[in-house]
């Protein structure tokens, strides 16, 4: 699957039971200057007062075989009913696209109800991005109850890491990491792919939260003999 961040959210969310993706709505660079007022208007009426992410899905973001990842601005905590705050923080993603050449028509926004009462959240790579290691390699926080201080690198509680073997994750204990993984592993079955970049949250129920799902780019790299021994060592 060969997509933006958001039209690969739209295209997985009704076909996962184990990942919830947060209600969210996306529009086009050129729907944007076309049709503000009426967009600023759905999205009051959509979110009904919570708080919003504005985040970015660039037509360059995601592809399998190069990623952008955190090259472009997300604004957070944004309140749904103030129209002059979303639309500055609109404005603000879709300039910061400008890092990369000038923004194109078909450039995106996501606009995704924010997650407020987390357990846990992170960036999951359902293989060691190094060696191609068959682990899935969970960065995590759950302390701070934020959701983005692993993809922007911030915060003492962002260094958490947990190396799952994918041959074990029958041995899983913890009641959160399963729920995770299983989700995860239904994820690769409906994007019919084991190799993928997810960036999750969980709620305090336990629920996993999906944000964004990528291919992992670094493959060409993988030196495979080295996962072999890792693999055979198991």
């Amino acid at each position: 699957m060969n997509n933006t961040k958001a039209r690969t959210l739209a295209a997985v969310q009704e076909k996962l039971t184990g990942f919830l993706v947060p209600t969210f709505l996306y529009f086009t660079k050129k729907e944007w200057e076309e049709r503000e007022e009426a967009l600023l208007k759905r999205i009051s009426s959509t979110f009904e007062g919570s708080r919003l992410a504005v985040r970015s899905s660039a037509s360059d973001e995601d592809g399998r075989d190069s990623s952008k990842a955190g090259e472009y601005e997300s604004v957070l905590k944004v309140p749904s009913g103030e129209e002059r705050a979303v639309k500055q923080a609109v404005d603000k993603v879709f300039q910061s696209y400008h890092r990369n050449g000038n923004p194109v028509d078909s450039d995106e926004v996501i606009v995704q109800e924010m997650l407020e009462e987390t357990s846990m959240s992170g960036v999951i790579f359902t293989y060691d991005l190094n060696s191609g290691a068959p682990y899935y390699v969970i960065n995590y926080d759950d302390v701070s109850g934020k959701t983005d201080t692993v993809t922007s690198g911030d915060g003492q509680h962002a260094n958490r890491t947990l190396y799952i073997h994918r041959g074990a994750i029958r041995s899983i204990r913890s009641d959160r990491f399963r729920a995770l993984i299983d989700a995860v592993r239904e994820l690769e079955e409906v994007m019919e792919s084991e190799f993928l970049d997810i960036e999750f949250a969980m709620g305090r129920d336990l629920v996993p939260y999906l944000l964004q799902a990528r291919s992992i780019t670094t493959r060409p790299n993988w030196n495979r003999a080295v996962a072999r021994r890792l693999d055979a060592a198991q």
